[in-house]
């Protein structure tokens, strides 16, 4: 959110930041698991597969490579959970995936081992 305030005749954006803890679980049968908002995506570090769970029904996922090469792009519209399998000649170390509903998109940093 961002808010204009005046300062001796000049206008200068002040940013305002809020924690959402309303989500906040304590889970035992999934090992590191990533929470932001109401998408979660498991497991991270992962080997060959990723799982997503949404509340809202996920429209689009995306997986770039830390040098912002697209290396896989879904398009779905009613799923709330996706599996999705990935290539096995895809390369370890870092990327980044997207998650796209009707009301967020959230990027999560993720690690392929």
């Amino acid at each position: 959110m961002t808010n204009l305030i005046p300062t001796e005749g000049h206008q200068r954006p002040s940013v305002l930041f809020f924690t959402d803890t309303t989500d906040c679980r304590a889970f035992t049968n999934i090992d590191n698991l990533v929470t932001r908002g109401f998408i979660s995506l498991y497991p991270n570090p992962f080997d060959d597969q990723i799982n997503i769970q949404s509340e809202e029904p996920i429209t689009e996922i995306s997986l770039r490579s830390i040098e912002g090469v697209e290396v896989g792009h879904w398009m779905m519209d009613k799923d709330t959970q996706v599996h999705i399998q990935l290539s096995e000649n895809l390369a370890q170390g870092i990327y980044f995936g997207t998650v796209y509903n009707r009301f967020v998109h959230t990027t999560f940093k993720l690690i392929h081992e």
